[in-house]
């Protein structure tokens, strides 16, 4: 696996876009083991994380109309998490990435967020699967005992 330092001497990454809410986001693909269909999923030892309970996304619902789930293993144990509207594989150039505005940076709840990459003159933001990762296991929600969340399957 490439570290983060490797891949920007690489002058940029692959990465997955999708949108949740209407926000564009992006990941690494490298951190991707698998883009699944709920259908797909295999129930087992794994909890299912919406990708809107793990970041702040107010107060309102969040309605799914494509869901999918990121599989993304991490010291041992996989992280699977819901996400929406995937869109497209692209790559995203060193140049086109920048630090969150002072003003994100300031407000934000979580570091899972790293960045703002523009992707054909759209701002997309930076998802750091691996951080997230590394959170829920710290949480005790990646761990071997924790059961799939059954509200997760259906589109809310």
């Amino acid at each position: 696996m490439t570290t983060a330092l490797e891949k920007f001497t690489i002058e940029g990454f692959q990465a997955l876009l999708f949108r949740v809410q209407d926000i564009l986001f992006a990941v690494d693909l490298e951190h991707i083991d698998e883009l699944l269909e709920l259908h797909q999923l295999e129930v087992g030892g794994d909890r299912l994380r919406r990708f809107d309970r793990l970041l702040p996304f107010g107060s309102a619902p969040v309605i799914y109309r494509d869901p999918r789930i990121l599989t993304v293993h991490y010291r041992g144990s996989r992280l699977l998490m819901q996400i929406d509207q995937p869109e497209d594989i692209t790559f995203i150039r060193l140049e086109n990435m920048h630090p969150l505005p002072a003003l994100l940076d300031r407000v934000r709840e979580t570091d899972f967020i790293w960045g703002v990459g523009l992707v054909r003159e759209a701002p997309v933001l930076l998802v750091d699967c691996l951080k997230i990762a590394a959170a829920c296991q710290q949480d005790g929600s990646l761990a071997g005992n924790a059961i799939l969340n059954s509200e997760t399957h259906a589109k809310t």
